[in-house]
């Protein structure tokens, strides 16, 4: 595991998220998370997710408990929902 991510959290894989090292299938999902996000219309995908502030401009929420909202989001929704 490394010690910190470095990268973009809402094109990251969950793995990736946990701070596993990057691997090949890693990549391939962050691609897919990439080309979905170019194919609508560059909205995010995590935008209809009821309860998700992911992106708010609250300053007292740390990145690393944003990370920890991502990691639960992207394990709970199947591919086909997005």
């Amino acid at each position: 595991r490394n010690p910190s991510f470095r990268g973009n959290i809402e094109f990251a894989s969950v793995d990736c998220l946990q701070k596993y090292n990057p691997n090949p299938k890693q990549d391939l999902i962050s691609l897919m998370y990439t080309m979905m996000h170019l194919l609508s219309d560059n909205s995010s995908l995590w935008k209809n997710v009821e309860s998700f502030d992911l992106f708010s401009e609250e300053v007292a929420e740390s990145i690393e408990a944003k990370i920890n909202k991502m990691i639960r989001v992207k394990s709970s929704m199947p591919l086909e929902s997005l």
